[in-house]
């Protein structure tokens, strides 16, 4: 249950600050607004990350995950375009939420 409602306080603002990000925003002002939402996100997974019980393994597991989502959302900065940084950006918010997602259902 405890897990349920983390959840479900997790997963609330999330949804509606993606709902604001798309609403016919130019590239510059989306990219702001998804990184926004994203550094939101990530705030979240921290605090999450901070509550489990973890060993030393866990917590290099985290600190590879996190190196390797960043790496692989800069690839979409990387490839240029008007609307690379916003690319990145969601890139960033949806694996960080998936992650959130993986651990609340995870037991610690």
């Amino acid at each position: 249950m405890r897990r349920l409602l983390a959840a479900a306080l997790l997963w609330s603002f999330p949804a509606y600050a993606e709902a604001t990000c798309d609403r016919g925003l130019d590239d510059a002002a989306l990219a702001a607004c998804l990184y926004d939402a994203f550094e939101q996100a990530d705030r979240r997974l921290a605090e999450l990350w901070q509550r489990r019980t973890v060993d030393r393994m866990a917590r290099n597991e985290q600190q590879a995950w996190l190196a390797y989502r960043d790496a692989a959302c800069a690839r979409d900065r990387v490839a240029g375009g008007g609307d690379a940084p916003a690319r990145e950006a969601r890139c960033l918010l949806d694996m960080t939420r998936e992650r959130i997602k993986r651990l609340a259902a995870d037991p610690d």
